[in-house]
């Protein structure tokens, strides 16, 4: 017995597929869950350029953490105004997909 013999006989080809990522089934999210994010997001950049902004004020009492307090009190006044322009909406941008196709 040769094993050709066992191989089928007739070749099926596969249908085509279309994949899901090519015509755009992904739903968008709604405006409220949009919203949501980046009011948490805004928000979480604010603390942290509270925080930021608390602890360099609070360096600046001395000569020497003045050095390291005005950049940390910069780098937080930046962080609050950054948050308040993402809340509300100048941080509208488009995700790039790096994925191959």
């Amino acid at each position: 017995m040769n094993l050709m013999d066992n191989l089928p006989a007739q070749y099926y080809p596969e249908p085509e597929v279309i994949e899901p990522e090519v015509v755009d089934y992904e739903k968008k999210p709604s405006w409220w869950t949009r919203f949501k994010s980046r009011a948490l997001l805004s928000l979480i950049i604010g603390i942290v350029g509270l925080i930021l902004s608390a602890v360099g004020a609070l360096l600046t009492i001395s000569i020497i953490g003045a050095a390291i307090g005005i950049p940390l009190l910069l780098l937080g006044i930046g962080a609050i105004v950054m948050a308040g322009y993402l809340f509300l909406g100048g941080g509208n941008f488009r995700v790039i997909s790096l994925r191959s196709r």
